[in-house]
């Protein structure tokens, strides 16, 4: 497969993100880093990585656009941390690396930050440092390792996500666990 330039690659996040910016910017810096740094273009473009970003913001897209990695394939997880960040998992050798960005923005004078990020080297840029990354069988891509039903609300809980109380399963919610929601009134 042909590596695709900056350019392309930065097209590419914007397109699916929706504008420039400079989350765009570094996450796709930092993709191409990670794809770079594991040899991880195969036929189809879909690297066999697990990648952790620690922001819901731009940064994210970008390096969803990027690796094409998502979600939905269990290969994207959001990591709630509110860092420009990301650890990319190798899940043939397991090795990982984290990469986050130096201190270095460009000032308000500057019209192009596009320009000004790709005069940059990643040296300068990335600060990468090997790390360990604990997963368990229910965190792999793949089908459901184990699928349980609530015993309270009966909806199905997957991956070792269930609560078990007395040997019953539980979905988080119903086991009075923090969720993001609560039922209206």
């Amino acid at each position: 497969m042909e590596r695709r330039s900056f350019r392309e690659d930065l097209n590419d996040a914007i397109a699916f993100h929706g504008h420039l910016c400079g989350g765009q910017i570094i996450g796709t810096r930092i993709a191409r880093y990670a794809l770079d740094y594991f040899g991880a273009y195969d036929s189809d473009g879909k690297p066999d990585l697990i990648a952790f970003v620690e922001a819901d913001r731009c940064l994210a897209d970008a390096i969803a656009s990027v690796t094409h990695l998502t979600l939905g394939k269990r290969r994207l997880k959001w990591m709630d941390y509110g860092k420009m960040a990301a650890t990319f998992y190798s899940v043939e050798t397991g090795e990982a690396i984290r990469i986050h960005t130096a201190n270095i923005s460009p000032t308000d004078d500057v019209t192009d930050k596009v320009a000004f990020y790709e005069a940059i080297s990643d040296d300068d840029l990335l600060i990468v440092e090997k790390v360990s990354v604990h997963l368990g069988p229910g965190d792999l891509p793949g089908k459901p390792t184990k699928t349980y039903v609530c015993t309270t609300c009966g909806e199905k809980v997957h991956d070792s996500r269930e609560v078990m109380r007395e040997g019953l399963p539980y979905c988080k919610a119903c086991a009075g666990e923090p969720v993001y929601y609560s039922k209206a009134d």
